[in-house]
């Protein structure tokens, strides 16, 4: 072997500038696994058992990205002409296709480390009295290191066996179908257990007991297995093989079901001993629920307006059945503000369920007042009910007379609820007289 052949077997992982290039993939691996942390949050926030199933969705771009890398840190063997070298001995198939599975795994076990220490301590201190299901956390966060490096390692079999031309494209289709193909095809089957994320929040449904373990027992073996494959170490293949079997028996045994939480979906928690209900882990943005609720009511006239909002129990009698709204996600574990207040709206203003065309066009005409106060959009549907104005063509108008009474002074607007307040409040709303 030549002096510059060593040299080159010498530099960490065969790159011209190693530090660089990992610093690179770093960030890489940071980009793609904090997006439910910053896009998600309205599924998990507050809510440990929530925290935990949005962390798991980081291992969907976190296993492609890192597979990715790996196919491409291997390729540089062949690319710098050794893979005639490293082939004729299997101490160099070693000490070479290691180093990237090291690299690798390092990196992602680093950037997983973080994102979920963010996650957790976001939760903490949003509710830092809540903190149930310590042995879970651990796990989501171990299987989570154990599947960077079965993809680690899957990757530098592909770098390593393949051209990077061929290796590259096919780590990202491959770690990406991973996922994909399981929630397609194995849904309704035991195996589905295995997949690394389920998808949905633990805040209604839970892993059955035993699942997580049994995961984490398939996807070690699997990094064990894929391991011995790309060192040509046959032992810890061997090995690997067997525990992934045992993982996938496991798997098979304790089944892919997730399992409803009781009274998870009541006003009122149910259930003897419940591991997350909707109240509890709605609890952390409640405050902020009644300080947005509360100042927003101001608008109007003490009429109109109801003792108290009903958030956390059975709905009262006066009381309005309003959650914690974000997004589509009806109740939420944080506050979208236009969602909350034209919910809010909804239920002052179509409450009496209007009949008759007059009746209606008051109703979304002081809907419409309400948003204008607010200022909520009136070209926007918000909510699943939306603005009628957009739907009914006979409720056109809604905004033009919503106008008419944002435009009247403070003494003129208060004059006007004194007249029609009592209309309102009886739901005569055909007899509501317009300024």
């Amino acid at each position: 072997m030549t002096t510059t052949t060593r040299t080159e077997l010498a530099s960490p992982l065969l790159l011209p500038r190693p530090k660089r290039s990992l610093l690179t993939i770093f960030v890489i691996y940071l980009l793609s696994m904090v997006y439910p942390l910053v896009f998600l949050q309205e599924i998990w926030f507050g809510w440990f058992p929530a925290t935990m199933s949005a962390f798991l969705l980081s291992t969907v771009f976190g296993s492609l990205t890192i597979c990715t890398s790996a196919a491409w840190l291997a390729g540089s063997v062949r690319r710098s002409g050794l893979s005639e070298w490293t082939a004729a001995s299997a101490r160099g198939v070693r000490g070479v296709y290691r180093q990237p599975i090291a690299a690798c795994t390092l990196l992602s076990v680093i950037a997983y480390t973080i994102t979920f220490l963010a996650m957790v301590i976001m939760t903490m201190v949003r509710a830092p009295s809540e903190f149930p299901g310590g042995i879970d956390l651990s796990l989501v966060l171990i299987i989570a290191w154990a599947s960077a490096v079965a993809w680690s390692a899957f990757g530098t079999i592909l770098g390593r066996y393949l051209r990077s031309e061929i290796a590259i494209p096919l780590a990202l289709i491959l770690s990406y179908a991973s996922y994909v193909v399981p929630v397609f095809y194995l849904l309704d089957t035991p195996l589905f257990g295995v997949l690394l994320t389920d998808g949905r929040p633990w805040t209604y449904l839970q892993p059955a007991d035993f699942q997580l373990p049994a995961k984490l027992l398939f996807w070690s073996g699997l990094a064990l297995f894929f391991y011995g494959v790309a060192t040509s170490l046959r032992r810890l293949l061997e090995t690997g093989a067997w525990i992934t079997i045992a993982g996938l028996t496991a798997a098979a045994f304790v089944g892919s079901t997730l399992i409803p939480i009781a009274g998870a979906e009541e006003r009122v928690c149910l259930g003897a001993e419940p591991r997350v209900c909707t109240d509890g882990a709605h609890a952390p943005a409640l405050p902020e629920f009644h300080s947005l609720t509360s100042n927003a009511l101001k608008v109007l006239p003490e009429s109109l307006r109801r003792e108290e909002l009903d958030s956390t129990t059975t709905p009262q009698q006066g009381a309005l059945p309003l959650a914690p709204m974000d997004g589509n996600t009806v109740p939420s574990l944080t506050i979208d503000r236009d969602m909350l207040l034209a919910a809010l709206g909804e239920q002052i203003f179509f409450q009496c369920s209007p009949r008759g065309e007059e009746a209606q066009l008051t109703a979304a005409g002081l809907y419409a007042w309400w948003r204008i106060e607010q200022d909520i959009s009136l070209r926007d549907m918000i909510t699943f009910t939306g603005a009628p104005w957009l739907i009914d063509p006979n409720l056109s108008n809604a905004p033009m007379l919503a106008q008419e009474l944002a435009n009247l002074t403070e003494p003129e607007r208060q004059t006007w609820f004194e007249e029609n307040g009592p209309r309102i409040s009886d739901c005569e709303l055909d007899e509501v007289i317009w300024p």
